[in-house]
């Protein structure tokens, strides 16, 4: 194990076990065992602790926008399901005859604006006839859309790929408008959001690597990417909050977590560096024991 190390600017060993200068000179003659480490140069990192929540990339509560009567539920519960695959089909026999009824009046509008125009065309109607009928074709194709658009509606489907939770209906229940069917939630990729202080904002940028760490999986490190920066910072806790994407292709990591972020904010720098056991206090001083020294004394750093 490492031993943590304090900043020096001199030497190049010093003494890390120390009984007391007084001790050594009290048995003048005698040799003591002591422990010795060598200075070093040494990147330094300076880094910040915090804590964020995993969010999922995507999530969304699937609900019907027209009123129905439940037919099928093609899904299970805590399944993946592929991006446009269908979820759930409501009863859609009224709405399929709408649509017979749509297509029956675009036809007929469609012989009426024809054959206007083949009188128009020979000097014998008039231009009023033929822009009624002009506008009645319109009006009858715009009738069979609208009908065409509300019998697809009464399929859902999954909006983007991902997992389903736990459905909230059953088959033969009437949905309302907005009712609420089931989750779907994208976990192949997750969000991490976090809050630094505000006076680190200089030091973080789109790009960056985070360290992140879960208690589900002690022994792991997962790595994501810092992406965002809110542009305004937390008036009340003088913070910034970030937000960073995980890859999460083994679906080891769940949406909601708890977790722990050791964000390098600098790193490049070098210094000589000691054990931190080699500073030794000496009365209201600390300082340092040279391992070469011929009288051991504690020097100032």
């Amino acid at each position: 194990m490492m031993l943590p190390k304090a900043f020096v600017t001199t030497g190049l060993a010093v003494v890390t076990t120390w009984i007391s200068l007084s001790s050594i000179q009290a048995q003048e003659g005698f040799a003591l065992p002591v422990e010795v480490a060598a200075v070093e140069r040494t990147a330094l990192e300076r880094r910040i602790e915090t804590v964020g929540t995993l969010r999922a990339d995507e999530t969304v509560v699937l609900r019907p926008e027209l009123a129905g009567r439940v037919e099928k539920i093609l899904f299970d519960e805590g399944q993946p399901i592929a991006a446009g695959a269908k979820v759930l089909i409501l009863d859609a026999d009224i709405h399929e005859a709408e649509l017979t009824d749509a297509k029956a009046r675009s036809l007929l509008a469609r012989s009426e604006y024809q054959r206007n125009r083949d009188v128009s065309s020979k000097g014998l109607g008039s231009a009023q006839g033929l822009d009624r009928a002009r506008a009645e074709l319109l009006r009858a194709r715009a009738g069979e859309k609208l009908a065409r658009v509300r019998l697809d509606k009464m399929t859902l489907h999954a909006p983007f790929s991902g997992i389903l939770g736990l459905r909230r209906v059953s088959p033969g229940d009437l949905l309302q408008p907005g009712d609420e069917v089931v989750e779907l939630v994208a976990v192949d990729r997750l969000k991490l959001d976090f809050q630094i202080p505000e006076r680190h904002a200089a030091s973080v940028q789109a790009g960056q690597k985070v360290p992140v760490r879960v208690d589900a999986w002690p022994d792991r490190q997962f790595e994501g990417e810092l992406y965002a920066i809110v542009p305004q910072a937390n008036e009340g806790g003088r913070s910034l909050v970030l937000r960073a994407h995980l890859g999460n292709e083994d679906k080891a990591l769940r949406p909601g977590m708890f977790a722990r972020i050791d964000l390098i904010m600098d790193s490049g720098s070098t210094a000589l560096t000691i054990p931190e056991q080699a500073i030794m206090p000496e009365g209201e001083q600390r300082g340092l024991v040279p391992a070469n020294s011929e009288s051991p004394s504690v020097q100032a750093a």
